[in-house]
This record gives structure tokens, C-alpha cells and sequence, in this order.
């Protein structure tokens, strides 16, 4: 089962007027209401009715859950010990149907019943995810009527008024990040996200693979092959370099005679960076000698050659006189 970020308590407070010093979360304190608590990042459901049907007594509260009409395997269906349940519902869930019954001796009397549109309704979602590399959480939401987004990240608690569809991105801390949100929808239903989230901001590293590099002489360029690790973003010499799906590079600088000095640029999707320089020495000189140094080898066997030839010449003639 999926770790549960919220737990009964939480959420529990959190309906019955959590965030005292900011106000009331519930819009409609009247008795005989059922809410239900959404977290569409958890795929978990929560139902309250605390302070409902107080005058019933001597009987048992049961609740029946069923999603997408599947009435022969209900997701819950039980007598309910207190006034609250939490359960998990299967992800591609499209719509819940919420039944709470009271019942004393054979007696079965519904108090009430919920559809809930998980696809097609009002919502709040994100993506599920451990780590980040950016600073910011995207939540994506729907509301019906003018609502108050309620957010906290690890005990820093804000709040924001949103209306129809739109984003809204929360900005993370440092290191691991804890998180909840959500807001009132129509019919008492709290839309949420929660969960715990690790931004990172570890700087990139650079790696070369082969510091001695391949030096073409015809051309004057070395290859820089390497790889960039926990970055997305490359500049060598201050040209952009695209890295593979490894995060892997490879590429062609032109040399100059001497010293190069090569500076390689890098940045997180964080937007940390971090920077390293090579020197690469190539002298030009090297190929010149290797060539006149072939000459000169060629130029002495052929004056050899022309002085033996000469030679036997002289001898013949000197022969024939």
C-alpha cells in the first residue's frame, strides 16, 4: 500500500477548522454534512461527519463505497466504529459513490449519497515524483466557484484564492520538502495533494573521459568527450553543447599554438552551476620536425644514389679510353 501522508488526525483537524489563525477552512459549518477528502497524488480518500446526525443514538453507522459502478466489490462496506474512515482507491478510478447508512436492529435508514466525478470534476493534481531537480512543485486545479488554495511545505503555511482552471506553482526548499494542499469544493468535498518531495541542489559534476585527447594535425581540434552528471545544461567556450539522454558529450575545439585553456559550464535544472577549465598544449612544431626530418632522410638517399651513379660512370669511360 502507498505511504500515507496524512493520517486520520491530520486530516480530521484539518476539516474541523484547521489553520485557526488564518480562518476557517470549512465554508459551511451546518449539521447533517458529510465530508470527503480527496488526494488525488495518494489515490486515498477520507470521509468525515463528525458533527453530523448527533441526535442518533442506540444504532451503527455503516458506509458503502463503490467505485465506477462496480457494485459487486465495493471498496469499503462496514459498520463504522467513530464517525471517519480512511481508504485507498484503485488510480484509474473515474467516479465514487458514497452511501452512509444508519442503522438500529433491522432498521436501514440513508442518511446520505455522494457522486464524485474524480475525472471529469473539480480536482487539484500533480505529479507524484521523489526528487526534483527544479525549484518549484506545478499543482494543475479546477474549481467551480471562488476558492482558498490552502498550502504548507514543512510547517511554512500559505494561502491562495483560485477560481476555474489554472496552475500554480509552489516553491521548495532546499534538501527534502513535505508538503500538503488542497481546497473546498462544491458539495463538501476537499480536493488535496500531499506527499514528500527531495529538491536537489547538488551542483553538476563534470567528468572527461580521456584527458589526453585526440589531436587531429590537419585540422587543429581536439575532442572533449565526457558526461554531466545531475546536469541538463552544457557550454564549452561559451558555445552550448547538447548532452544525450546519459547526460553524455562529445566535442571538436580548435587549437591554437601553446597553452588552450578550455571551460566547461554547467547547470542543474536547479539552476546551480558549476565550472571547469582543462589546458590542452599543442605545438605545431612537432609535425614540422617529423616532416623535415623525413626530408632530410629522403634528400640524403637521393644525393647517395646521384653520387653512385656518377661514379660508375666515370669507371665505364675510363674503361673504354
Amino acid at each position: 500500500m502507498k505511504k500515507i501522508f496524512f493520517t486520520v488526525m491530520s486530516v480530521l483537524i484539518m476539516i474541523s477548522f484547521s489553520y485557526q489563525s488564518q480562518g476557517s477552512v470549512i465554508k459551511d459549518k451546518s449539521e447533517n454534512v458529510l465530508y470527503t477528502y480527496i488526494d488525488s497524488s495518494q489515490f486515498m480518500a477520507s470521509i468525515y461527519w463528525e458533527d453530523a446526525w448527533s441526535d442518533l443514538e442506540g444504532g451503527d453507522f455503516e458506509l458503502v463505497v463503490v467505485a465506477d459502478n462496480h457494485l459487486d466489490e465495493p471498496l469499503y462496506s462496514d459498520k463504522v466504529q467513530g464517525k471517519s474512515i480512511v481508504f485507498s482507491y484503485p488510480e484509474q478510478t473515474k467516479k465514487l459513490n458514497i452511501q452512509l447508512y444508519y442503522q438500529t436492529g433491522e432498521e436501514e435508514r440513508l442518511l446520505q449519497e455522494k457522486d464524485i466525478e474524480l475525472m471529469d470534476g473539480e480536482f487539484l493534481r500533480g505529479n507524484q515524483v521523489s526528487e526534483k531537480k527544479s525549484p518549484q512543485l506545478n499543482l494543475a486545479y479546477y474549481s467551480l466557484e471562488e476558492s482558498t488554495l490552502y498550502i504548507e511545505v514543512n510547517d511554512n503555511r500559505q494561502q491562495q484564492v483560485i477560481y476555474g482552471e489554472g496552475t500554480i506553482a509552489i516553491d521548495l526548499e532546499s534538501g527534502n520538502n513535505r508538503y500538503e494542499v488542497f481546497f473546498e469544493g462544491q458539495e463538501h468535498i476537499i480536493y488535496g495533494v500531499s506527499g514528500e518531495v527531495f529538491y536537489n541542489t547538488v551542483p553538476p559534476s563534470i567528468q572527461i573521459y580521456d584527458e589526453t585527447y585526440v589531436i587531429n594535425q590537419e585540422t587543429e581540434r581536439a575532442s572533449i568527450q565526457g558526461k554531466v552528471e545531475n546536469g541538463s545544461y552544457l557550454m564549452i567556450n561559451q558555445r552550448e553543447v547538447i548532452l544525450d539522454n546519459n547526460g553524455e558529450f562529445e566535442y571538436d575545439v580548435e587549437l591554437n599554438e601553446g597553452k588552450n585553456r578550455i571551460t566547461l559550464f554547467a547547470k542543474s535544472e536547479a539552476g546551480v552551476s558549476s565550472f571547469r577549465s582543462i589546458i590542452i598544449d599543442y605545438q605545431r612544431e612537432k609535425a614540422t620536425q617529423k616532416s623535415n626530418v623525413w626530408k632530410i632522410v629522403f634528400g640524403s638517399v637521393a644525393g647517395g644514389c646521384a653520387v653512385l651513379v656518377l661514379a660508375l660512370y666515370l669507371v665505364k669511360k675510363r674503361k673504354k679510353n
